[in-house]
């Protein structure tokens, strides 16, 4: 999807998404919902876990964001 031009990108804490015919959402592969639609960014909604070796090795800066 990279480059391709169809795929946007923002940051925000909720996107109020519209469309002249209802389309389906894609949800990190999988069809969650439609249009129009309302989504939300919940804090600490969700726990990550990460391998301390991970965090200990290389990926340190990745996981720093």
């Amino acid at each position: 999807h990279e480059g391709g031009g169809r795929v946007r990108h923002w940051r925000c804490r909720e996107i109020e998404i519209h469309t002249a015919t209802s389309l389906p959402i894609n949800t990190d592969g999988e069809v969650t919902t439609r249009t129009p639609a309302i989504i939300r960014v919940v804090p600490k909604a969700i726990a990550v876990h990460v391998p301390e070796a991970f965090l200990a090795g290389a990926g340190e800066a990745d996981a720093a964001g």
